[in-house]
Order: structure tokens, then sequence, then C-alpha cells
């Protein structure tokens, strides 16, 4: 071996424990699964949450003295490990629902993570080129380059993929998720940042004698977020009115589902008996999962076909043809059984629901059929006003599945005077995972950022609604 090889060695197994651990704490700092545990999370809690504050320590003790590229080696390190644990259920999606082999669903799984720790990575890089370029402490450097490269990972790199954003471990605590009302889930990474980089210079044998301002900032930020946490907490959200809502959750098998052609009646009768209970117990608006509709609705049609009138408005999920556009959709219907609007799905999941251009030769080679699915995403989010029994109108916006994962897509709805937040969702393809658990989290922080409830409802998965301070309730089984 050369010099630089056995250098290059010595500086990977040195470092490997600061990477696996900084990995691993972020890791478990969200819901994991563990299929031969149980069907809940096994580090429940917000405990847990709070590894976050320190999940990044051993990453900035590891990155210490170390150049540009050596730092970025070790943030992709440890965000691979962290994406790894936090994904990991791509691989049931694939294998278990997909129809994948088991070895092509694990390497695209890998490859999954390796491809957006590359923004961790840079984060780390950058920290440490302008730490050395300008000689500013790494408390003052890594808190807002974190915070830009995990926003920038929202829209960057096929079309965005935010899901296990250091900001949703704190989703699970309710005190200081409250200060995403303040600054958003990119402004909790800062502060995450911030306690991160605090600890480790505190650590630093080098910053003997400046310590004081750093852990007298992070002392002074992180009582002004408890406090208007607590307070926040202690107010009741404002409201206007009302409305009961039922959520269905038909529990239909995905691969039921992927033979709807065979199967719709069925699948219409089971949402026709769950809707006609939720009525009879004066539900006044129905929501159906993500694409529960068993056929596909026509653009322009007055009705869904076989959705008869009921006591009851709707929102229900469907694929509706436009033209030779397919658009994965919530379809609203007044009691009358009439159209009377729809939002289309906003973000398509990449490697599920299509292949981005670097990587398609690559994945197609290991899983041909990846990708296959002829949707087209919607345009702004635009909520529908939508008329009660009573002759109320409600003003709501939907998010479709993966939507809820980009907090844009809720704010547009927000911003735009929806009452109402309403995610349909089918979360079958994860099986039993934590994705429908950490999919749940997403929509505990846009209703805690916007001060909305959130509805959801999903085919399997956890249906339930989030209130406008992020608490859960009422939440099914898988």
């Amino acid at each position: 071996m050369t010099t630089k090889e056995i250098h290059n060695s010595s500086f990977i197994i040195h470092n490997f424990p600061y990477v696996l651990l900084s990995g691993a704490l972020l890791g478990l700092s969200q819901p994991l699964v563990i299929r031969g545990l149980g069907e809940a999370p096994v580090n429940s809690g917000w405990v847990f949450g709070l590894l976050c504050l320190v999940g990044y320590v051993p990453l900035l003790h590891a990155m210490r003295g170390r150049g540009p590229w050596h730092c970025f080696v070790l943030g992709f390190g440890a965000a691979s490990v962290q994406l790894l644990i936090i994904t990991h259920w791509v691989v049931v999606a694939m294998a278990v629902f997909g129809g994948v082999p088991f070895l092509s669903s694990c390497a695209v799984s890998v490859l999954l993570a390796l491809v957006f720790a590359v923004h961790t990575g840079a984060a780390c890089g950058m920290t440490a080129l302008i730490t050395r370029a300008l000689g500013w402490p790494v408390w003052a450097v890594f808190p807002p380059v974190l915070c830009a490269w995990e926003w920038l990972r929202n829209f960057t790199l096929f079309d965005g993929f935010p899901w296990g954003n250091a900001g949703y471990s704190l989703g699970s605590v309710p005190v200081p998720r409250q200060a995403a009302a303040l600054v958003g889930t990119y402004g909790l990474v800062f502060f995450i940042g911030l306690v991160n980089s605090c600890i480790a210079w505190a650590g630093d044998p080098k910053s003997r004698g400046a310590r004081r301002t750093p852990v007298l900032l992070t002392a002074a930020v992180t009582g002004v977020l408890l406090a208007w946490g607590v307070y926040r907490l202690s107010v009741p959200a404002p409201f206007e009115q009302t409305v009961r809502v039922a959520l269905l959750q038909g529990n239909i098998e995905q691969g039921i589902k992927n033979r709807a052609a065979y199967y719709g009646d069925q699948i219409l009768r089971k949402y026709a008996r769950l809707e006609a209970r939720a009525i009879a117990q004066g539900a006044e608006l129905v929501i159906w999962p993500e694409a529960a509709y068993p056929g596909i609705h026509r653009h322009g049609a007055p009705a869904v076909a076989g959705l008869p009138p009921v006591a009851a408005a709707r929102v229900v999920g469907a694929v509706v043809r436009q033209g030779d556009q397919y658009y994965n959709s919530a379809v609203a219907l007044n009691p009358r059984g009439q159209v009377v609007g729809r939002m289309d799905k906003n973000h398509m999941v990449p490697f599920g629901e299509y292949v981005p251009w670097p990587l398609k030769s690559v994945v197609k080679r290991l899983v041909p059929a990846a990708g296959d699915f002829p949707e087209v995403i919607g345009n702004t989010p635009v909520p529908v006003d939508i008329p009660l029994p009573s002759g109320r109108v409600v003003r709501l916006g939907a998010a479709i599945c993966f939507d809820g994962v980009f907090p844009e897509v809720s704010r547009a709805f927000a911003r735009r005077g929806a009452e109402l937040l309403v995610n349909v969702t089918n979360d079958a393809w994860f099986g039993v995972s934590s994705a429908t658990f950490q999919h749940l989290g997403m929509y505990v922080m846009r209703s805690t950022e916007l001060g909305r409830v959130y509805a959801r409802a999903a085919n399997t998965g956890v249906s339930a609604w989030v209130d406008a301070r992020g608490r859960v309730h009422r939440p099914t089984r898988l």
C-alpha cells in the first residue's frame, strides 16, 4: 500500500465509530418498526426524539481539524447510516408488495440513502471550508449551513426527497415542536444544529476560555423556544366552526388493489358499508383514502360512476384521466353526488412512481418495472369549497400521500384559506414498517406549523386526526 492509501485507511478506521454513532443516534430519533417485535415503533416516546440534539456531536468531534473533503466523507457516511435506518422500508415496499427481487430492492434502498446523504456531506464539507477560511467557530457556521442543505434536499435531486429531515425528530416532543409555528421544520433543523455544535464546541479542549458565548446563546434560544411551546400548548386553538368528519380505512390488501378491475365491485361495497355507518353516526364529511375508488374518473364528468348521492359531502381518492394524462387526485363531491372540484398530487415518489433520469438506466437494469406509472403531477395547490348537508361550506385542502412531506404544499393550501387540511394516502405499500409512523409524524409537523387540523385517511396505515398543536387523536392500528 502507498502512504496515501495507508493514511486513508487509518482515517476511515479511526473515525468509523463516530460516523456510525452519529448515524445511529439520528436514525433512532425517528420511529423505527422491527416487524418481529410488533407493529408499533420500538422507540416511541419523546426521549428518542431528543436524540437529535446530540446526534451530530460525534460527527462534529470527528470533523475537528479536518479539511473539507474529509469532512464531506464523514458527513456523507453518517447520513448514509441515518437514512438507511430511517428508509429501510423501501425494501418492504419493493420486495414484498412490488414483486421486486429482494437483492435488487436492497440495492435500490442503499442507492436512495447514498444519493440523499450527499446533502449532509456537503453541509459538513462547507462547514469545514468556511471555518478554515474565515476562522469562525463551528457553532456559528454549522447550524445555518446544515439548515440550508436540508432545505435544498426539499427541492434538489429528483424533485426532492426530504424524508428523514432531522427536524421531524422533534415532532415527537410536544413543547419544542411548537417552535415550528414560528420557524417551520427547517428552523428546527437550525436549532438542532446549534445545540449539537455548541455541545461539540464545549467539549473541544482548544475552545477553553471561549465556551461562554455559545453556551449562553444555546441556553437563551432553548429557553425562548420552550417558553413559547408551553404558552402555545396552554392556549386553545381558535376556531370558527366545527365539522363532523369520518375517515374511512378500507384495509384492502395491495394485491387486491393492484387488480381493481377484478375486485372493483367488492371494493365499492366495502366503502359503501363504511360510509353508511359513518353517516348513521352523524358524519357531515366523509374522506376516502388515496386511490380508494377502483376505477378511472374522467375529468369533466359531473359525477363519479358508481357513487350515488349520500347524506354527506365526500372527498374520494381516485385516478383522474384528463385527455391522455392521468392524475392521482382527491375528488370533492357535494351531498348530491356532484363533483365540485379536485386536488391533484404534486410530488411523485422517486424510485417508486418514477425513476430519476440520471439513474434510470442503472435502476431499470435492477428493477425493470420500477417507475412505470403513467401519472403526472398537478399544479399549484388550490383548496376546494365543499358544501355540507347543512348548507355550510368548508374550504378544504387535500395533500395526497407524499405531498405532506413538503411543507410548501400544505402552506399553499393554508395561504389560500383552507380551513381543514386532509391527507389521503395508501400505506399498504409499506406493510409493517417504520414508514407509516414516520409519514404520520410529518402531518404532526404540518399541523403544528400552520395551526390547522389535519384529517388523515389511509387505506392501510394509521388513520387519525391531528389538532392544530400537533396532537394525534384516535389513531387506528395498521
